[in-house]
């Protein structure tokens, strides 16, 4: 008699024996199924006599998805997983990719959105630096006047009183001397005489002169070439905000606002008494 006949025979002569059905193998499916889900489905191997199963979760990549990833045996089901590393391309302009785990496909959110705040408008990225760019636009304020660092519009009058400031700050840092930081205010104070006037050429002229002046400064290493540019560029867009025009007939906005009523005077203190401050916060349009 075989050995797996002996174990059913005792089983039944003993009455309280409980013999496993593992112990004697399988016959049909039935004698497999465990009541687990995870483990998947079992089925009997006839030719063996053993349980077989097959994943209840076979796992497989879709796009950037992992489908059957997790197996939930609380609530038999499998679970997918997104992977957003498959996403990530290296490029900062485009945004940060995410992956999308209905669809299997990456998704991303631009790294600078378009905004418009005051006169300041968003959306820009350059890529060479990973930085979203800020560009002043001066036809979103009223005649004659400019878009200053703060996304205020202000008047020519408004930029050469921050000009003025800034100049003395350069004294009293002790990067000009008396007769260096007065040549410049003497044509700053004259500028804002003859716009008092309205003559806007002569003023144009009295901020061409200072332009000039700084230039040669900086050309003889007293001014740096930073300072030097603040000064020539916001002086440059007083000149556009008045409308004049260079040698060559043209008048056109410096490429980039300054960005510093700030470096320059970072010293000087952001009161209701400091009129020149461009970067002091005022009702949008109004300065």
């Amino acid at each position: 008699m075989r050995f797996r006949e002996c174990l059913v025979l005792l089983a039944v002569c003993a009455g309280s024996w409980a013999v496993p059905q593992a112990a004697l193998g399988c016959t049909t499916d039935a004698d497999c199924n465990d009541g687990v889900f995870c483990n998947g489905t079992e089925s009997c191997d006839i030719s063996t006599g053993n349980c077989v199963a097959v994943s209840a979760c076979p796992p497989a990549v879709d796009g950037c998805v992992i489908r059957n990833a997790v197996c939930d045996e609380e609530n038999d089901t499998c679970l997918d997983q997104g992977d957003d590393s498959l996403c990530n391309d290296g490029v900062f302009c485009n945004g940060t990719e995410s992956c999308d785990i209905s669809t299997g496909n990456c998704v991303a959110v631009s790294a600078c959105p378009p905004f418009i705040d005051g006169c300041l408008v968003g959306g820009a990225c350059d890529e060479a630096t990973d930085q979203c760019l800020v560009t002043p636009d001066d036809s979103l304020c009223p005649a004659g006047q400019v878009c200053a660092p703060d996304g205020n519009c202000v008047t020519p009058e408004r930029i050469v009183e921050g000009l003025i400031v800034a100049v003395k700050q350069l004294q009293t840092d002790g990067v000009l001397n008396g007769g260096q930081g007065n040549s410049l205010v003497v044509k700053l104070e004259g500028t804002l005489a003859k716009l008092s006037r309205a003559s806007v050429g002569a003023g144009c002229n009295q901020l061409g002169a200072f332009i000039k002046q700084v230039m040669d400064f900086g050309q003889e290493g007293i001014l740096t070439e930073a300072q030097a540019m603040f000064l020539i560029e916001t002086a440059s867009n007083a000149r556009s905000a008045l409308g004049c025009v260079d040698q060559t007939g043209t008048s056109s906005r410096a490429q980039v606002v300054p960005r510093l009523f700030g470096a320059v005077c970072e010293s000087t203190a952001r009161t209701p008494a400091d009129p020149g401050l461009m970067a002091q916060r005022a009702p949008r349009g109004t300065t």
